[in-house]
């Protein structure tokens, strides 16, 4: 392989992960997030937002509260605690109706598309790069 195309070559590789760390969110993925933040603090708020009784094990006080100890788990909904347990009817408890699905599907978008922090807009990585961050 001639030494200009192999130069070309390490050149890309570098240049990739820094043109991707400067990906910001798309304009829908934020709304997105906003559309989230509106349906939790509606539906989850009551017990689990501020001055609530539940927010020892989920918090959605915060955006950073909400992504502790696997209860959102980015690009993962199955694996997400909030997901599943709206999903599954085990949350809200108090619920006089089911969960709108069209929300849930929301949710479960937003948590495939990486979980936008309502907060600052940033995707905050990889899941792999937030484990290795904490």
């Amino acid at each position: 392989m001639p030494a200009k195309t192999i130069c070309a070559l390490v050149a890309v590789l570098f240049c990739i992960p820094a043109i991707a760390a400067d990906k910001k969110p798309s304009p829908e993925q934020l709304a997105l997030a906003y559309e989230v933040k509106g349906i939790l603090d509606t539906h989850c708020g009551k017990c689990h937002g501020v001055g609530g009784s539940r927010t020892d094990d989920m918090s959605i006080v915060s955006y950073e509260a909400l992504m502790k100890g696997g209860t959102v788990v980015p690009e993962k909904p199955d694996q997400s605690d909030l997901y599943t347990a709206i999903a599954e009817g085990d949350m809200p408890k108090k619920a006089r109706e089911k969960f709108p699905q069209a929300q849930l599907d929301s949710i479960k978008k937003w948590i495939e598309d990486w979980a936008v922090d309502w907060e600052t807009g940033d995707d905050h990585g990889t899941p792999s790069e937030q484990i290795t961050q904490q």
